[in-house]
């Protein structure tokens, strides 16, 4: 539960699951991109998200992204948290 993720591993992880389903485009054609993660917490472990437009993101996709986080760090049944911030 109080498990540190490196940030290069992390980014290995994210990347290979938005690899396997690419991010869908909003209603109005606009695509989520991810520029990198870092774990900014580990009780309960949090994770900022950098990517160009948060309101790209799409519910279905988010719970896909916090899924395969689970899966990929082993935090079944344990709360996480993205935090998605805005980069250029």
């Amino acid at each position: 539960y109080a498990r540190l993720i490196p940030t290069p591993e992390l980014n290995r992880a994210v990347q290979e699951i938005l690899n396997r389903v690419r991010p869908p485009a909003t209603s109005s054609g606009k695509h989520l991109k991810f520029y990198y993660a870092a774990q900014t917490s580990t009780k309960p472990p949090t994770f900022a998200l950098y990517v160009n437009n948060p309101r790209y993101r799409i519910k279905n996709y988010v719970s896909y992204l916090e899924r395969g986080l689970r899966e990929r760090f082993g935090f079944q049944g344990i709360p996480i948290v993205l935090d998605w911030k805005r980069s250029q």
